[in-house]
């Protein structure tokens, strides 16, 4: 039974198109990358790298392209599959990469809220493309923005 599952695996790996591949490798390193720069690195020194600060962004709608769901899946593929754990901020800055490196516009979220136990401070880190958030969407409602990044 184990060799037949090991045969579908491989079979459903290998009907992944070559383009999907390519952005699965490109998420994976700069996994590795952004983790090991959000872990040593303090926010200042690299946040340039995320964009222009603004104090405020509204969101337009922009239409969602297949593209966008690509590299969003990659990302989601690549933590996955990776041995070292990644948070939100690494997740939503890997992403802000990809689509900057192909000239699409987004905003990245840094929040924070009050923990009601105990008092301490809880940070998250979002993506939005337009009105819509391609990473950290689960419970970004409740955190404060801090900063955004576009």
């Amino acid at each position: 039974m184990t060799g037949n599952r090991s045969h579908l695996f491989f079979v459903r790996v290998l009907q992944v198109p070559l383009k999907d591949w390519f952005l699965f490798t490109e998420a994976f390193l700069l996994l590795f990358f952004w983790r090991f720069v959000t872990f040593v690195v303090p926010l200042r020194y690299y946040s340039r790298y995320l964009g222009k600060p603004q104090k405020d962004f509204s969101g337009t709608e922009l239409p969602f392209s297949d593209e966008i769901a690509r590299i969003g899946l990659a990302v989601r593929r690549a933590v996955k599959y990776s041995v070292i754990p990644a948070k939100c901020l690494t997740e939503a800055i890997i992403v802000k990469r990809m689509l900057a490196r192909r000239r699409i516009p987004s905003a990245l979220y840094l929040g924070v809220t009050h923990e009601k136990n105990n008092r301490k401070l809880k940070a998250h880190a979002w993506l939005r493309y337009g009105n819509q958030v391609i990473t950290g969407r689960r419970g970004h409602e409740k955190f404060t923005v801090v900063s955004i990044f576009v």
